[in-house]
């Protein structure tokens, strides 16, 4: 019963509220019972099922997954092979579309093969996409948000730009070779040292020049439109570490010509030589050493022979005619500049062959591989490979042999396509303008990088009062003076103003670069 029944609830008989279990309580309030009843006095339990007072326990649980929003480069480190790389890349892209896409005939894992040349290329830009996303995060976000680099960024020298497929590029210096040179030639794609994807890279094009060193390899890896950060160490260091360039060795940096002979005799030779001469011209001067072959050929051919020691008669041949110098009796190294090609042509041609084994070559397979092996040579690099980040197409001996480039250069402004090859005299200047171009273009490399001003300033104004640099005086002797004109560049850059310095009661105007004045009041 409810005690507090008595004092709300009707009653039809009449109750004692002073006995009332509602004004004094229960009795065993009242009691005094022992330590030992207290301690068996039971405790009436509420079951939570049957109390319809009591809210029911409502437990959530949360689970935090984190979900990698990168493929993970590290997953490629068990390729061994650039090829490899992309054609996995390639079906796992092909898997993940055809989930999307929902076709019966191309759903879920199944034989893939690469069609087109779309399809590998797309599988290149995501993985490399994926290393920079990994190894440039800091970058990337603060070329997407406007923001400048940190300026212990790695990458900082080389003025790094986003291009439309979100590429970390070169930003570089030359934008303006545009119509010269191929995009990948000037901006060409940042990677980083020291990453697997970076070594597999390398390691390809190393193999596609068939081992040939490390200029050769720099510069395949620069022309595919590459730009690995540590290119040097890292290619010395794979080439250290290959087997096949430890029984191989490239040497020289001269322009061969290959030709193929039936024998050894001086009849062949007259022949070979007949060939060069009428793809190359006439030849000046022979230099060779005391072949029976070539001694026996000058004696047919009415060529003057002389000795390489006997001076006079060299210089008085050299007046007129083709002459033909023989070294020295058992003086191989007076040669060491053909000799040292020789070895690197067996070498190119072992390299070719490792997969040959014993299997012999016909007369015109081994026509075509020779042409290839020169090739090979005249293709690498004449100068070292500059680390520059807007170096320009490396000059090659190839050129200097055909005047020509794998990309044909632009059109001189003066000339036209159809007085070139309408005038011989003008087609031969535009081959001479072109290799000129190139040459000045080589000599860009050792401008290119970009070792400071590497964060915007503002440019100075009209009026702003300068101080202007004066070595043959004290600092605080400095004449003082005020930007009357700026000279802006291409870029918008202001590298050259006119100061106005008023002395001795005269005004005098000096041109001068912004390093050479300090900026005192804008």
């Amino acid at each position: 019963m409810n005690p507090a029944d008595s004092g709300t609830r009707r009653s039809t008989s009449v109750i004692d509220l002073s006995q009332s279990s509602w004004i004094n309580g229960p009795k065993w309030l009242q009691e005094q019972p022992t330590h030992q009843e207290h301690e068996k006095a039971p405790f009436p339990l509420i079951d939570p099922e049957t109390d319809k007072e009591l809210r029911p326990e409502i437990v959530a649980h949360k689970t935090s997954i984190e979900i990698p929003a990168k493929l993970g480069t590290h997953r490629y480190e068990r390729f061994s092979a650039w090829h490899s790389a992309v054609t996995a890349t390639s079906f796992l892209r092909h898997v993940i579309h055809s989930f999307k896409a929902g076709s019966d005939k191309c759903r879920g894992w199944h034989t893939f093969v690469i069609r087109t040349l779309q399809e590998y290329q797309d599988a290149e830009t995501f993985l490399l996409k994926e290393v920079q996303r990994e190894s440039f995060a800091e970058e990337i976000y603060c070329l997407s948000n406007g923001k400048h680099l940190p300026k212990n960024s790695p990458i900082l020298s080389l003025c790094p730009i986003l291009d439309n497929e979100g590429l970390l590029r070169v930003g570089g210096r030359i934008s303006h070779l545009k119509e010269y040179l191929p995009t990948s030639e000037i901006n060409p794609v940042i990677l980083p040292k020291g990453h697997h994807i970076s070594e597999l890279l390398i390691r390809h094009h190393h193999e596609a020049v068939r081992h040939q060193g490390r200029h050769l390899t720099e510069g395949a890896i620069r022309s595919a439109g590459l730009w690995i950060v540590g290119v040097k160490r890292m290619v010395a260091s794979l080439i250290h570490n290959c087997v096949v360039c430890r029984k191989l060795s490239c040497l020289t940096t001269r322009a061969v010509h290959l030709e193929v002979v039936e024998e050894m005799s001086s009849s062949s030779f007259i022949n070979a030589l007949r060939r060069f001469t009428s793809l190359r011209g006439p030849v000046k001067l022979f230099r060779s050493d005391r072949g029976t072959n070539f001694v026996g050929a000058t004696d047919d051919l009415k060529i003057d022979a002389v000795n390489v020691e006997d001076g006079s008669v060299r210089k008085f041949l050299h007046h007129s005619g083709i002459s033909w110098i023989f070294n020295a009796p058992h003086a191989s190294h007076m040669g060491g500049v053909w000799e040292r090609m020789i070895g690197l042509t067996r070498r190119i041609l072992d390299s070719l062959l490792l997969d040959q084994k014993s299997k012999p070559l016909t007369h015109e397979m081994l026509v075509t591989l020779m042409t290839e092996v020169s090739a090979i040579i005249n293709s690498r690099p004449i100068a070292q490979i500059s680390t520059d980040p807007d170096s320009p197409m490396i000059l090659r001996p190839s050129m200097l042999l055909t005047g020509k480039m794998d990309l044909a250069p632009a059109e001189a402004e003066s000339l036209h396509l159809r007085d070139i090859y309408r005038a011989d005299w003008k087609r031969v200047r535009y081959l001479a303008d072109t290799f000129w171009q190139l040459w000045r273009k080589s000599n860009l490399q050792e401008l290119q990088t970009r070792r400071k001003w590497q964060v915007d300033r503002s440019n100075l104004k009209v009026g702003d009062v300068v101080l202007m640099k004066d070595q043959s005086v004290h600092r605080n002797e400095w004449p003082m003076g005020i930007i009357r004109e700026t000279f802006p560049s291409e870029d918008g850059k202001v590298l050259k103003i006119a100061v106005g310095i008023y002395k001795d009661r005269k005004s005098t105007t000096y041109v001068r670069p912004i390093n050479e004045v300090v900026v005192l009041l804008e």
